[in-house]
């Protein structure tokens, strides 16, 4: 099974948990800060090496610029989610509520590169 069959649905896991643990907890936890920078470590090691070893062209696709778009939206909402739990209040209701946006964009993204 090639490596990225693997890191892919693993990074879905992660950040589906990460998500769902957020939205039913209705607050943000350090565990779940760090379950989120553990699926934006492996989608980006997974793009990254699908990029680099198995890219046969350069053209853009939409699913290459849904998954460029969405590892940028799985970034800032990492960094999003240590600011909200450092400061809390306002900031952790505004995270709470973009939290599914995010998350259904790179659903998007993973789901729009799963072979038919």
């Amino acid at each position: 099974m090639p490596l990225e069959a693997t890191l892919f649905p693993l990074a879905a896991l992660l950040y589906s948990i990460a998500i769902g643990k957020e939205r039913w907890q209705k607050r943000l936890k350090p565990l779940t800060v760090a379950i989120f920078a553990t699926a934006l470590v492996v989608d980006s090691g997974a793009t990254i090496f699908v990029c680099v070893m198995k890219a046969k062209t350069l053209v853009p696709t939409f699913h290459g610029t849904m998954g460029w778009l969405a590892l940028a939206i799985m970034a800032t909402h990492f960094v999003w989610a240590i600011k909200a739990l450092l400061k809390k209040g306002h900031a952790m209701a505004r995270f709470h509520r973009y939290s599914p946006y995010a998350w259904v964009v790179w659903l998007i993204s993973f789901v729009s590169g799963i072979p038919l």
